[in-house]
């Protein structure tokens, strides 16, 4: 674990999302448990697309979801492990090997083999968010967990590589000092949701995480018991929000509203015979609304669903991983909770889908332990299962710089 992540037992997440902004405090036992001891969540006001539009309303926003958990566990927090969703996130593998002495593996050869990996990658103006060995082979002979004791006359590794636009890290940097805490580490969201979400077998057999927040769609591949793909596209709910706003010639407002009480992802014979008022910009709403039947919302919300659905699969496909041995989609995210989505993804996907919440976090608070709080749950979840070998280096002052990334690595072993 990451000292820097826990102060005195504590464990502090915060997810900056497109909609809301997220802290939850966790206190850290003896034995390794964990425990929720405080929370805190505040709309989000200068974000879109999971980018900062606005530093002082996104800092409005962070100071008042903090304050919030603060006053729950009664301390004040000095640095807080952040999430990241940009739709600059990118996920490169990259191998490499090494001739072994006649001895037993040890730190050294692995060391020097994750240098010479990171030898064959690029950070110009990209920031590495993780860096996590998917699998070693000695000799060839993969899925190779840990290879240290072990012999062989060669050592392998797959390097899975999370970036982001170092704008991008800069920017979150500057809004959680501006807020006067300290940016302990930071995690890719779809990553952070799949820790939360997934069971070990799913982990392990293989499973596609879709992370539908308000303003971006997290993806987050995992096999073998490990990440091996993380993607965010720049399409979620708000975009659904604003299709209806846009055709119905209604309020955002009323438009989110339509979307929560009566939409559906999915449609039925049944929307034809019921009928929905809708109130006109501008106009009051008891005098200035009309009448549509809720199939004609459902044809504004299904499109679009499908949409994401169909951008998930071809990304997927782009890289070659929708064909994995696996058949199993989870989705989460706030989004997520519209009804007759999990049919959509079901139908566009061809594949078995169940909606995921944090499922191996205790004790959190009722109403933060749905699919909208997935994000945060997995940021302490990360923070107690990270390794060394694991760890980001998004927050180090000169992450673009590739001779710090190799010190990193020789330090991490």
């Amino acid at each position: 674990m990451q000292r820097s992540m826990v102060r005195d037992g504590l464990i502090a997440a915060l997810d900056i999302g497109t909609s809301k902004v997220c802290c939850l405090i966790a206190r850290v036992d003896s034995r390794g448990g964990m425990r929720i001891v405080g929370r805190g969540f505040h709309r989000a006001k200068g974000m879109k697309n999971g980018g900062i539009t606005n530093l002082s309303e996104v800092e409005n926003s962070i100071r008042s979801a903090v304050d919030l958990a603060e006053q729950s566990v009664g301390e004040k927090l000095k640095s807080v492990l952040v999430s990241i969703t940009s739709p600059s996130i990118q996920s490169q593998t990259i191998e490499a090997e090494i001739q072994l002495s006649p001895y037993p593996i040890g730190n050294s050869d692995v060391n020097k083999l994750l240098t010479r990996a990171l030898g064959q990658f690029s950070t110009e103006d990209e920031a590495v968010i993780h860096r996590i060995p998917i699998n070693y082979s000695i000799d060839g002979d993969d899925n190779k967990v840990d290879p240290r004791g072990m012999t062989g006359e060669t050592l392998g590794v797959r390097l899975n590589i999370i970036t982001t636009n170092s704008t991008s890290v800069r920017n979150i940097n500057s809004v959680v000092e501006r807020s006067l805490l300290e940016v302990s580490g930071m995690v890719a969201s779809p990553y952070a949701s799949g820790l939360s979400c997934l069971v070990d077998d799913e982990k392990e057999l293989g499973c596609t995480l879709i992370d539908i927040g308000a303003g971006t769609t997290g993806i987050a591949v995992f096999m073998n018991g490990q990440l091996e793909y993380a993607d965010v596209l720049p399409v979620g709910g708000n975009h659904i929000t604003n299709d209806i706003a846009f055709a119905l010639t209604t309020t955002v407002t009323h438009a989110e509203k339509l979307k929560n009480l009566y939409g559906c992802a999915f449609p039925s014979p049944h929307d034809e015979k019921e009928i929905l008022n809708v109130p006109l910009v501008g106009e009051n709403e008891d005098t200035g609304s009309f009448q549509i039947k809720k199939s004609d919302l459902i044809g504004i919300i299904v499109p679009r669903v499908e949409e994401i659905f169909e951008l998930v699969k071809k990304r997927l496909d782009s890289e070659g991983l929708y064909n994995i041995p696996s058949r199993r989609v989870v989705l989460t995210g706030g989004s997520s909770q519209l009804q007759g989505i999990r049919e959509a993804a079901a139908f566009v996907l061809d594949r078995q889908v169940r909606i995921g919440r944090p499922y191996n976090i205790t004790n959190l608070p009722e109403g933060m332990d749905g699919p909208a709080f997935s994000t945060a749950a997995g940021i302490l979840r990360y923070a107690m299962n990270s390794q060394p070998k694991e760890r980001n280096i998004a927050t180090e002052k000169k992450t673009e710089k590739f001779g710090r990334i190799g010190k990193w690595f020789l330090q991490s072993f």
